[in-house]
């Protein structure tokens, strides 16, 4: 017997703004609850609390033991194939995921009244995300702030102003998201 997994309707809007009543994933708070004091650090976990792309309204399920949901998702993964080595870069993709939430942007000073760009604000945030996701920082820190546009022949830089920096870190969060989830299907499969 078999059977396929299919990804169906991957809300990742959740990832950066749930409702009022509602929480992120439950992955996130299995996580931030289960992870021994090692992976802890390894991972750069914060309390729940410090996250923005956490309700802090909705930060505990009543009846619901998360360290011990953790260790069965551990163990859940093990079984359809994920090493200890696979579970711990998926781990470091879901941390980083949740760590972009709490980039914050300020304007550039500059010397032109018309430039709005923006600064990352905390860039030991982002220096721990480019570890986690073995990324270049300064690549990191280019895609959070500027982006690229091919114009003809030439390839021209514009940086973002606040509310573009802002959609840019939302995206790049669900975009990560929504690739770490694929690659979970396609391992079961």
């Amino acid at each position: 017997q078999g059977a396929v997994v299919q990804k169906y309707l991957l809300e990742k809007s959740r990832i950066v703004s749930q409702g009022t009543y509602e929480r992120n994933y439950h992955v996130f708070y299995y996580l931030l609850s289960g992870a021994t004091e090692l992976e802890r650090n390894a991972l750069h976990l914060l309390p729940s609390d410090k996250y923005h792309y956490l309700n802090a309204k909705n930060l505990t399920l009543e009846n619901c033991d998360e360290k011990y949901e953790f260790s069965r998702l551990k163990q859940s993964m093990e079984m359809v194939g994920f090493s200890p080595e696979k579970q711990r870069r998926l781990f470091m993709v879901l941390s980083a995921v949740l760590l972009l939430g709490n980039v914050e942007f300020h304007p550039k000073k500059s010397a032109y009244h018309h430039d709005e760009s923006v600064n990352v604000k905390n860039l030991d945030v982002v220096h721990l995300i480019s570890e986690l996701l073995k990324v270049k920082y300064d690549t990191l820190l280019a895609a959070l702030t500027s982006k690229r546009v091919k114009a003809s022949d030439e390839t021209v830089v514009m940086q973002y102003k606040l509310h573009e920096a802002i959609a840019a870190r939302d995206a790049l969060a669900k975009c990560l998201y929504g690739a770490l989830f694929d690659s979970i299907v396609l391992q079961v499969n």
